[in-house]
């Protein structure tokens, strides 16, 4: 039984989530994948996608069509979908170089925290690693013997 809110949904209810309701054919299901490519390679973020064919009878989500990937994937040519994450990545780096060189006008941390937002899954995260106490002891180590290095260079040292 479908809970919404802490409320059962009542017995016959036709809205609940059913991933494949709308794509029932293996048509749909090509055509729902193929739009969800374009989309993706167009800079869009995933979670936004939503769908409708041309003749009105199927509809899908991001998660309509995830569901479609894991159960139908030989009626699709994957490929098509890393080649659009591929381009999307593209897009948004494309925008970091502008930033940098100041072709585009904008904040650096936006730009961050988009590709945070949609690339942590591939290892965009923004938090940095926690340094354990040996790790800081050897780095204070590095620098004390950088600094007596350069004592001894510069005929400061004993």
């Amino acid at each position: 039984m479908l809970m919404i809110c802490g409320m059962a949904a009542p017995k016959g209810n036709r809205y609940s989530y059913d991933a494949l309701a709308y794509c029932k054919t293996k048509q749909h299901r090509q055509e729902a994948f193929k739009a969800y490519c374009k989309y993706v390679a167009e800079g869009n973020l995933k979670m936004s996608f939503h769908w409708t064919s041309e003749d009105g009878k199927a509809k899908a989500t991001y998660r309509s069509v995830n569901h479609i990937i894991d159960t139908y994937p030989e009626d699709l040519e994957l490929i098509l979908l890393e080649e659009a994450e591929a381009i999307n990545m593209h897009k948004w780096q494309k925008l970091a170089f502008g930033l940098c060189d100041g072709t585009i006008k904008g904040e650096g941390f936006v730009w961050i925290n988009n590709m945070h937002n949609r690339f942590k899954n591939l290892g965009w995260n923004i938090s940095q690693p926690k340094e354990d106490a040996s790790q800081l002891e050897e780095q204070k180590a590095k620098q004390d013997k950088v600094a007596s290095m350069a004592d001894e260079i510069n005929g400061n040292g004993s």
